[in-house]
């Protein structure tokens, strides 16, 4: 879907932005042995500090960083959320963004949250049309189950009973939701009527299934109870 699609590229995103990052952090180390090794000599190493701040400066665009002076050598250590990517003359590879706020980076890894509670995630819209897709089959299969198709046969009978199913067996989402292969090869499996006798004239069915446009409610999934407005 144009979503999990979305979702593929912030993570390759993010993917991007912790290499760069990394990038940073060795250069930062080599520039602190350095700063700290003019220092110690007694020399004031001006071009190197003013090189040490344009990369703090491209570092921060990438997320919130903290920085520490590291005694009188001169020397820092550099946070980038809650990691320590420089830290007595090591560097340590960024790997857990979590933690990772502001910049380019904190922005990514809010939109990437696959908790499903953020509200600025992808994920958490992806989660509410599966919610939505699940309640509408639900709804729709409930009331199509109890039709009458044109060949007269209703509920199991009914090869076309379920109206709506997945396409690969999993609970039904946003993702996989399909109309029943047995409607799709044959229109006459729709159970429209819920009159027996006469199939042709009645489509009381086919009506309650159009009014579920406007129904208050549609339960989540066929497991859960609560219920939610159509559009939420």
């Amino acid at each position: 879907s144009q979503l999990s699609g979305i979702k593929d590229d912030i993570n390759e995103q993010i993917s991007q932005s912790v290499d760069i990052a990394n990038s940073i952090a060795v250069r930062l180390n080599t520039l602190n042995g350095q700063i700290a090794n003019s220092v110690m000599n007694g020399e004031t190493p001006n071009d190197l500090l003013d090189s040490r701040d344009l990369l703090l400066d491209q570092l921060s665009e990438i997320g919130d960083i903290t920085v520490t002076k590291r005694g009188a050598t001169g020397a820092i250590d550099i946070k980038l959320g809650d990691n320590t990517i420089v830290g007595q003359d090591v560097v340590h590879a960024l790997s857990d963004t979590s933690s990772v706020t502001g910049g380019s980076l904190g922005a990514l890894v809010q939109l990437g949250d696959t908790s499903g509670d953020n509200a600025s995630s992808v994920q958490y819209y992806m989660d509410k049309l599966d919610t939505l897709a699940a309640g509408v089959a639900k709804s729709v299969n409930e009331i199509h189950l109890n039709g009458i198709n044109l060949e007269g046969k209703s509920g199991a009978e009914n090869t076309g009973a379920e109206f709506f199913v997945s396409n690969d067996g999993e609970e039904i989402s946003a993702a996989n939701i399909t109309v029943n292969s047995a409607i799709q090869k044959d229109v006459s499996k729709i159970a429209a009527s819920d009159e027996e006798n006469n199939l042709t004239g009645n489509g009381d069915v086919a009506l309650a299934i159009a009014k579920l446009k406007t129904a208050s409610s549609l339960s989540d999934s066929t497991t859960d109870t609560t219920t939610k407005t159509i559009d939420s």
